[in-house]
């Protein structure tokens, strides 16, 4: 879960393969297994990173999951079709372009990895968030058909799939093409890094059933494609705080909720599935 705080207490004792910790009194955010919902919280170094200097905790807490899934989406994806040295990805489609995923796909596409044509999927009343985040060409799924916009000609060579709708993506990308998928079924292998003794064979067998209508159907359109889980990273949050800092990212906000009162509210506004960008319950209040 995405938490952003100050450190108030560090471990005395080394922990092998961890990095030293922050000193107390340094702004971190980060990605950390379970919950982040309290007062206080124990978080490895390894997956923190130092806030900026005049970004929020706000904006922080927004950014580490949806970021660095994205990002690391985006990394496989370039490694399927990029071109020339900066492995440019030629044509992009996202998913959700407004939601809290969606949004820093479209930014970290077009504003860091410089892909020349962005296409995002959003309602209607979200098209003008998608353009001003950067998207190319948006479309309006209520009113036109996704594969009806982007084929022929118009296909894209890439599709980061943020909802889960991938098979009905696929005539939308070129064969050769490559989809990356967070929101449908998961393969094994992205288990690796969560389970270090090893993915037991009935949770293989399970995810292979799974996956099997979406990899059979990627294989009849002759396109790459693959499931992700993240494998939350702080040097790879380095860099996102490194972006965060010069503008190229800015996280979309739908709502603060402070206190942890306020977390049901937060909860029924995520499960209404209307969000535009994330909703992040503010804690303590910045500078308490």
């Amino acid at each position: 879960m995405d938490v952003a705080g100050v450190v108030t207490a560090t471990s005395a004792v080394a922990v092998a393969g961890e990095p030293p910790p922050f000193p107390v009194g340094t702004r971190v955010f980060g990605c950390i297994p379970g919950g982040a919902l309290a007062d206080a919280v124990a978080a490895r170094a390894s997956l923190l990173a130092p806030i900026p200097d005049g970004v929020s905790y706000v904006d922080a807490a927004a950014t580490p999951l949806a970021c660095l899934t994205v990002l690391q989406c985006l990394r496989r994806l370039q490694g399927h079709v990029g071109a020339g040295p900066d492995r440019i990805i030629p044509s992009l489609l996202v998913t959700a372009g407004a939601g809290g995923t969606g949004s820093f796909a479209v930014q970290l596409a077009k504003r860091v990895l410089r892909v020349p044509r962005v296409v995002t999927t959003v309602s209607g009343a979200k098209v003008a968030v998608a353009t001003a985040l950067g998207a190319d060409e948006v479309i309006d799924y209520q009113t036109t058909p996704v594969r009806g916009a982007l084929t022929g000609a118009h296909r894209v060579a890439a599709a980061l799939d943020a909802v889960g709708s991938t098979i009905s993506l696929l005539p939308t990308v070129t064969p050769g093409g490559a989809v990356v998928s967070i929101g449908g079924p998961l393969q094994a292998g992205e288990l690796g890094p969560w389970l270090p003794a090893g993915v037991p064979l009935y949770l293989r067998v399970a995810l292979a059933l799974l996956c099997a209508p979406v990899a059979v159907a990627a294989a009849v359109a002759g396109v790459a494609w693959s499931s992700l889980l993240l494998e939350s990273k702080g040097s790879e949050l380095a860099q996102v705080a490194a972006w965060l800092a010069d503008g190229s990212v800015v996280p979309l906000i739908d709502s603060v909720h402070d206190g942890l009162d306020g977390v049901h509210e937060a909860y029924g506004v995520l499960m209404a599935g209307h969000a535009t960008g994330k909703v992040v319950v503010r804690v303590v209040a910045e500078g308490g």
